[in-house]
């Protein structure tokens, strides 16, 4: 489970998808850019690590309206996001540490489909991430069919 910093922009988000993951250095974006331009593979759910002293923003509204143009369905960061309204406007799904006015320089340098360290938590591309109110869970790839049986085993029971 991720730290409990990481919340949700609003009350009320779920989601449930496979990672990809982006690492950047504190204070700066500009791999935030070099997500967009790479689209969201392997899953819809961007993970954003690296950014848990920074105190610009990951990203704010223009990033997220080209995150969610580009496919990507949710967004993670372990650290602040700018234009909290705007975002929320968009409809994208995003669980951040808080809220910035400060902008982002765009210097780098930063990772893009690596395994991160995500508020405490190993993260790689293609992990399931599930995300609600009550926090965020990482499942690792490899145990996903596992994960699988778990759950149909559970929903015969109550069935």
């Amino acid at each position: 489970m991720l730290e409990p910093w990481i919340r949700p922009l609003r009350p009320g988000l779920r989601v449930a998808g496979l990672a990809s993951t982006v690492e950047l250095a504190a204070d700066d974006n500009l791999f935030m850019r070099r997500a967009i331009e790479a689209g969201p593979g392997p899953g819809p759910l961007l993970v954003v690590a690296g950014a848990e002293r920074s105190r610009a923003a990951v990203m704010g509204g223009n990033v997220a309206a080209e995150l969610a143009a580009r496919g990507f369905g949710a967004v993670i960061a372990d650290g602040p996001v700018r234009d909290a309204a705007e975002i929320l406007e968009l409809g994208l799904p995003v669980w951040s540490r808080g809220t910035t006015p400060v902008r982002p320089g765009k210097h780098g340098p930063g990772s893009l489909g690596q395994a991160v360290f995500c508020a405490g938590v190993l993260v790689r591309p293609g992990d399931l991430v599930a995300a609600d109110d009550d926090g965020i869970v990482v499942w690792p790839r490899e145990r996903l069919q596992e994960l699988l049986a778990a759950a149909r085993k559970l929903s015969l029971r109550q069935g």
